[in-house]
């Protein structure tokens, strides 16, 4: 069996498992302690260290919703992704950046100076991959750091 590190998602099967199967599950679940492991068995696994399960004999339309619930994200920051990402200063850069401000205005604010939020910046761009002012500010609400209304016209 071959899993990869980090992994956001892993689907099992209980087939290809050998035994004992809860404890190569939580083997798996440390090769990727971020991500979410869906197994798909004919009966649940005693200590099974998966939240998500799904009956191998469920119908079609059953098998589709546990892979949405599975799937779905939720629109809160997970511990996994935005608090690793950037740093608390970073998000309070963000936060302003998102809110309108210039860098002069950020740096008077935070109490910086402007090549510091220049720097931010960058390391902000360089980590989400977002360049632009408005994809910053549509990433700061889709991660709830700001609210919509908060965004100025």
């Amino acid at each position: 069996m071959h899993t990869t590190p980090g992994a956001d998602y892993v689907v099992i099967h209980d087939d290809i498992l050998p035994e004992p199967r809860n404890i190569n599950l939580n083997e798996i679940g440390k090769l990727c302690p971020c991500g979410k492991i869906l197994l798909i068995g004919n009966d649940p696994i005693e200590n099974c260290p998966c939240a998500n399960f799904a009956l191998n004999i469920e119908n079609q339309k059953e098998m589709v919703e546990r892979f949405q619930e599975f799937f779905y994200e939720p629109e809160t920051t997970s511990s996994c992704n935005i608090k690793e990402q950037l740093s608390e200063r970073e998000i309070d850069v963000l936060k302003a950046v998102a809110h309108g401000c210039s860098n002069k205005e950020i740096a008077d604010k935070l109490y910086i100076s402007t090549n510091t939020v220049i720097s931010h910046r960058k390391n902000i761009t360089d980590k989400l991959g977002i360049k632009t002012i408005a994809g910053l500010t549509v990433y700061a609400i889709m991660n709830n750091i700001i609210k919509p209304e908060e965004v100025k016209n």
